[in-house]
Formats: C-alpha cells, structure tokens, sequence
C-alpha cells in the first residue's frame, strides 16, 4: 500500500470520516449492503484471501465462527452477502478487522502500518497525519 493510501486514511479519520478499516464503519456497510441488493452478484471481498493467509480450511473457519463450510464457500464466492452481522464474526476468527476483509487482501498491504494508523487515538490522528507526511515529502510542510 502507498503511503498516498494511508495519508488518505489518515485524513479521513482526522475529519471525522469513516474508514472501512476503522473500528466503527456501518455506514460503508450499508452502502456495500444497498449496491448489493442491486447488484446481480455482490462486489468482490477478500474473505478467501484472509483465510487462506491464516492457513486455515474453510471447514475450520466455519467451525470457528459456528457455521459450515458451505456458508464460508457461498460467502467467499459473493453467493451470499457478506454483511455486518458475518464480518463483525469472521474478522476476529481471521484476526484481522472487519473492513479489512472488504478492502485489503493480506498481501496487498502492509498490515502493521494500518493496525497501527487505526489505533491511534482519536485525539492524536492530527499528529500522526503530520508524521507521515513528513515521510512522504521529506519535509515538516504542513
């Protein structure tokens, strides 16, 4: 991922703006959920990736978060939605965060960098956002 990318996160957050790979996104979930239901098959997700990348079947993902492994399938295939309700259930099952399952497969991106652009707290987002752009211009402009 770019540092572009995070910067743009990162302004997002600092505004107040939702970001998918924040903590609390049920708005882009309800925008996700409306396309859907539009849609003849559901935008892609990166739920195979995630498993895959945490070694695990989807008959073991299934028993992890108490469903079979024909749900997992029709999940990952986009044949049945993945909604709120499954994300905020296979995330931690994954250890990842439910908005990275729809935004990022895991080689796309340097997770620690975003874990830890999601942790910062609120009241420091500014700061951090200052700090990366120092590492994308090479200079303290604001």
């Amino acid at each position: 991922m770019s540092i572009s990318r995070i910067l743009t996160v990162c302004e997002n957050t600092a505004r107040g703006q939702s970001n998918t790979i924040g903590k609390d996104f049920p708005g882009r979930l309800s925008q996700i959920a409306r396309m859907a239901r539009g849609a003849a098959k559901p935008s892609v997700n990166h739920l195979r990736a995630w498993r895959e990348y945490r070694g695990l079947t989807q008959a073991q993902l299934g028993e992890l978060v108490d469903t079979t492994d024909n749900v997992i399938s029709m999940l990952e295939s986009g044949d049945r939605q993945l909604s709120q309700k499954w994300l905020s259930r296979l995330a931690p099952a994954l250890k990842t965060r439910p908005g990275f399952l729809l935004e990022f497969a895991p080689e796309d991106a340097d997770l620690s960098i975003l874990e830890a652009i999601v942790d910062v707290p609120d009241d420091r987002k500014s700061e951090a956002l200052r700090i990366l752009r120092v590492f994308k211009t090479g200079t303290n402009d604001s």
